[in-house]
């Protein structure tokens, strides 16, 4: 891959979490809560959903809260506890716990804490080569310190290097797709 193939994952990396940050901050102004809420909700509603789907799931949950539906009024992509703990989240009675790896430091990383990473599944991919569901908490400190390192060596915020490497992950799983099932 040339540098001017690469640049626009490049750029695309460097602005991924302010671009999150200031979604969430517009929704959270709009819907009259804070930007900390929102950011929670999606992190929590992100396990093993694509980014675009998390932002309508995100919506969808806040905006059935806000307008008294029952939490079984409306479906998301996530798994049903994934969808409970978010609900609780908006209603104030649970948070994105640092115990939570994966979400807790998406949560942090969308309000634009750099020094979280968030190794999700995308980033499994490039660390194993394979697709893998989950880490211990030692291999996933490994994973961050890795990122961490490449970030210092890029003069970047570790939370960018992580956005960089996460995009290109997914360019080439598209590119290398050939009719079988994508699992995101």
């Amino acid at each position: 891959m040339t540098r001017a193939q690469f640049t626009p994952v490049w750029d695309a990396g460097l602005m991924w979490y302010a671009d999150a940050h200031q979604l969430w901050n517009h929704l959270a102004h709009t819907r009259k809560i804070s930007t900390d809420k929102v950011a929670q909700i999606a992190s929590a509603l992100s396990p093993s959903v694509q980014w675009e789907i998390n932002k309508v799931d995100t919506h969808t949950l806040i905006n059935a809260y806000q307008n008294n539906r029952d939490i079984e009024s409306f479906n998301v992509s996530t798994y049903d506890a994934n969808k409970a703990k978010a609900w609780e989240i908006m209603g104030g009675f649970n948070s994105v716990k640092p115990t939570a790896l994966k979400t807790y430091a998406f949560y942090r990383n969308m309000m634009l804490d750099p020094e979280p990473v968030t190794i999700d599944r995308w980033m499994l991919r490039i660390f194993f080569q394979r697709p893998i569901k989950s880490l211990t908490t030692a291999r996933y400190r490994l994973c961050e310190d890795i990122i961490r390192d490449v970030a210092s060596e890029f003069k970047l915020l570790p939370y960018q290097a992580q956005a960089i490497v996460w995009e290109q992950a997914r360019i080439e799983a598209v590119h290398s797709f050939q009719g079988g099932v994508l699992y995101v």
